[in-house]
């Protein structure tokens, strides 16, 4: 069976280095407005695999020093360390993310609240 993992490090426009060490890699790939694979990275699916991190440099041999300790973590690594670059900033994926997938999942939470919130004030609970 497949350990379908490695270490990534992604280098942005602006310089940023971001390491992360997951599994299906092919994720970045993803494009959740029409729901398809791209042969591109998407912002979707690399801020998905890197948004979480809160930390970054701007250092390229301290993210490889990164990227090796936590290589040597991992009992299998079957893609080793692989380093993606983007002709995007940081920022940008940020905000392709916020416009592309955030509001296909943000949307069914809102109108449930509004619908509660609605629901609330005719039952005259909220006053």
């Amino acid at each position: 069976m497949s350990a379908d993992n490695g270490v990534y490090i992604l280098r942005t426009k602006d310089k940023q280095y971001r390491v992360a060490s997951f599994q299906n890699p092919e994720e970045m790939h993803y494009d959740i407005v029409d729901s398809t694979y791209k042969k591109e990275y998407t912002s979707y699916g690399l801020f998905k695999k890197f948004g979480d991190l809160e930390n970054f440099t701007t250092n390229p041999e301290k993210a490889i020093s990164i990227a090796t300790a936590l290589e040597e973590e991992l009992s299998v690594c079957e893609y080793g360390i692989q380093i993606i670059h983007v002709d995007k900033t940081w920022k940008q994926i940020e905000k392709e993310y916020q416009l592309t997938g955030l509001n296909k999942q943000v949307w069914p939470t809102c109108i449930y609240r509004v619908t509660f919130i609605f629901q609330s004030l005719i039952n005259g609970c909220l006053i």
